[in-house]
């Protein structure tokens, strides 16, 4: 049986967030380098944190729908994006979405966590 993602937290859609209000109105697509990138950083976020994924956790293709949901709520957008964004979605986008350098400056501080040497995911037995 097949298992779901887990929702997704504060910290991976205000990344998720920056990324979409710096490179709008051209959305980088699901196959691009950036896309990718953004990807393997959730990625490499859920296992710091000691989360678990798999292949199908938070790869290119969710990180581009969720990017579409954002799209969604977008004034300055004269399309629909994706419709089926989640209240967390909504409330970031009411705060930062008029906002980007208070959304840079979290930004910052959650890279700043997971290149920091701070460990705060489980730890393995030795």
């Amino acid at each position: 049986m097949a298992t779901r993602n887990p929702k997704w937290s504060r910290d991976e859609l205000i990344l998720t967030l920056d990324f979409y209000l710096r490179y709008r109105p051209s959305i980088p697509g699901t196959g691009s380098t950036q896309v990718s990138e953004l990807s393997d950083f959730l990625n490499r976020l859920q296992l710091k944190l000691g989360g678990e994924t798999g292949d199908k956790f938070r790869n290119p293709n969710g990180v581009y729908m969720k990017l579409m949901n954002y799209r969604h709520l977008d004034r300055r957008f004269d399309g629909v994006g994706l419709s089926s964004v989640s209240s967390l979605d909504r409330k970031l986008w009411e705060l930062y979405g008029d906002d980007p350098s208070t959304l840079f400056d979290l930004e910052t501080s959650i890279k700043s966590f997971l290149e920091s040497q701070d460990i705060h995911a489980k730890s393995e037995s030795v």
